[in-house]
């Protein structure tokens, strides 16, 4: 099932412990999207307008 979901998400408030292979659970966004994810890509942004954090990401295997 690996890369039959995919989502990109930002982080407003970056995380700098997330990196790319990193085990996601999501909650509170919708049937679907709740669950366990792997995170493909990870890119942290530090500008004028604070420290972000974008997340690619992918249904693991076998959920």
């Amino acid at each position: 099932k690996r890369g039959l979901g995919t989502l990109s998400l930002t982080l407003q408030h970056g995380n700098s412990k997330l990196a790319a292979g990193a085990k996601l659970t999501l909650s509170g966004f919708r049937n679907g999207v709740d669950g366990d994810w792997v995170a493909t890509r990870v890119n942290h942004n530090l500008s004028g307008g604070g420290y972000s954090t974008r997340v690619d990401a992918e249904i693991p295997k076998g959920r």
